[in-house]
């Protein structure tokens, strides 16, 4: 077994199951890319915690709640935990990194597996998030395809739709043509706002993004030859 050490955001994707012990309304709400939701307190249970608290102080609270999440922990071990083998890593994580997260830690290290707990929780790995975009938002490069009103930008996207990229390329046309490799993405679509094509690459690395921009904008070269491409935006 492993060290008990803060875990980071970053080095979430080191286990085999990232696991949101919050209530099913804070889980739908929102909650961390790729977890499941084995919630301590349900979330009627989380409400009497919370006004028993307030009413009648924190012993009271915490011996009220205990019952309830050792309830609730008991019935995921028979549950969503009971084909676990032995070597199961789980990383497990709350609002804040506390109690809730904290009790599901101790009682998965007693039965034996390498459970950790995300330092900071849900507000941390949301710290990360912001952090992440103020230092990769001014490397996306960004290309604006210009047009006036009724120039066909959205037949030109249908037509890069018929003619895109074959596995391990994901094509989605929800929102434009994006094109999303392992490694990366490409995205062109309409602006909302003006008549334009705007255009988004975006790599794992610096020869990954170059690989998708000359992708990119090679299929749109056969799909609108002479296409005017304003400079890319970093």
């Amino acid at each position: 077994m492993s060290h008990h050490r803060p875990i980071r955001p970053a080095d979430r994707q080191g286990f085999d199951s990232l696991i949101d012990a919050r209530s099913p309304a804070e889980f739908a709400e929102d909650h961390i890319p790729g977890a499941i939701n084995c919630p301590v307190l349900q979330d009627e249970e989380r409400a009497i915690v919370g006004t028993i608290y307030v009413q009648q102080g924190a012993f009271e609270a915490r011996r009220v709640g205990g019952a309830m999440v050792a309830a609730n922990l008991a019935r995921h071990l028979r549950q969503q935990f009971a084909d676990k083998p032995q070597g199961w890593r789980p990383l497990v994580y709350c609002w804040r990194g506390g109690m809730r997260s904290g009790s599901m830690v101790q009682w998965l290290r007693l039965v034996g597996w390498d459970a950790q707990q995300l330092a900071g929780g849900y507000k941390a790995f949301r710290r990360h998030v912001i952090e992440q975009i103020d230092t990769l938002a001014p490397r996306l490069d960004l290309r604006v395809l210009v047009g006036a009103t009724g120039s066909a930008k959205t037949r030109v996207l249908q037509a890069l739709a018929a003619g895109a990229f074959a596995a391990p390329a994901a094509i989605s046309t929800i929102d434009g043509l994006r094109v999303d490799w392992p490694d990366g993405f490409g995205l062109i679509r309409a602006s909302n706002t003006t008549p334009v094509l705007v255009l988004r690459f975006e790599g794992h690395t610096d020869a990954a993004l170059q690989r998708i921009e000359g992708e990119m904008l090679a299929l749109l070269a056969r799909v609108k030859p002479g296409a005017q491409v304003g400079g890319a935006a970093h």
